[in-house]
């Protein structure tokens, strides 16, 4: 037989139907009666398969049982774990913000005020900032002995101009209360300021170190040359953080309060003057004490 008539032979028995009865045997009746045949007893087994398939598959995907299946329940919670860790990350981060702000109000309250490390020079200490020379070098010697003939800062060349130029903002020097105020006429050129021991002093504005004096530990000065004629003066100053020629940036610390206390009366008092063009003027004017 070729193969076409095999193959003919093989669709027909497919296709021939064959009849089931159901017959009630205590009556001898007909109870069911059906026309089958193979090919569709394959086509209704294949289509059973399949919707109980789907039906099996959307029961476990849709209900916990899909948390049943080997590696599912891992794979679906990393994420969850992964944005529960960063939240709990950045809880742990403000709430150590929140206890450094609390430390720091707590200090300020009782008075135990620290270092403002935020406007240190550098990231020296206090105790390696001690074991710095103080004593004034030859070029700063060469160069004090040069400013002073060149009459820079002179009290007697006074200019009378009184115009504040633009764009010039002058900072806080330190923290604490003044006890004397600038007079004019040259009585008292500046700003006494009562402030704690070792707080740091600032530059009032960005320059160039001119000029330092060391007189002895606890009553040094510093002038510092800034932008359009000004000149900053820090007198009876602690340790220097910074030398003849370097330049300053607004708000950077340049020098710290003593930390002897010589009149108790005065405690720690600090001098600061603001000069303009060889003049003179109240530091008041000019920055909010």
């Amino acid at each position: 037989m070729s193969n076409k008539g095999k193959k003919k032979n093989f669709l027909h028995r497919l296709r021939f139907k064959y009849k089931l009865v159901i017959i009630n045997e205590n009556k001898l009746e007909e109870t069911f009666r059906m026309r089958i045949s193979r090919l569709s007893i394959i086509a209704w087994t294949s289509l059973f398969s399949l919707v109980s398939f789907a039906l099996l598959s959307a029961i476990i995907l849709l209900t916990p049982l899909k948390f049943m299946l080997p590696g599912y329940a891992e794979m679906s919670i990393r994420g969850d774990v992964i944005n529960e860790a960063l939240r709990v990350d950045s809880l742990s981060a403000k709430l150590a913000q929140s206890d450094r702000q609390l430390l720091m109000l707590k200090n300020v309250i009782v008075g135990n005020i620290s270092t403002d490390t935020i406007a240190s020079a550098d990231s020296l200490t206090l105790e390696e900032l001690k074991k710095l020379p103080l004593g004034p070098t030859q070029q700063e010697q060469a160069f004090a002995a040069r400013y002073e003939e060149e009459n820079i800062y002179n009290v007697n060349n006074l200019s009378n101009t009184n115009l504040r130029p633009e764009g010039i903002i002058f900072v806080l020097p330190a923290r604490g209360i003044i006890n004397r105020k600038y007079t004019p006429n040259g009585i008292h050129n500046g700003v006494s300021i009562l402030a704690s021991p070792d707080e740091p002093i600032l530059a009032a504005q960005e320059g160039y170190i001119v000029h330092t004096d060391f007189e002895n530990i606890s009553e040094n000065c510093m002038v510092i040359q800034h932008d359009n004629g000004y000149l900053t003066v820090y007198r009876n100053i602690g340790r220097l953080l910074h030398t003849v020629g370097d330049r300053v940036k607004t708000g950077e610390a340049i020098a710290f309060v003593s930390s002897e206390d010589k009149d108790k009366n005065t405690g720690h008092t600090i001098e600061f003057e603001l000069w303009l063009n060889g003049k003179a003027i109240n530091p008041e004017d000019y920055i909010v004490f």
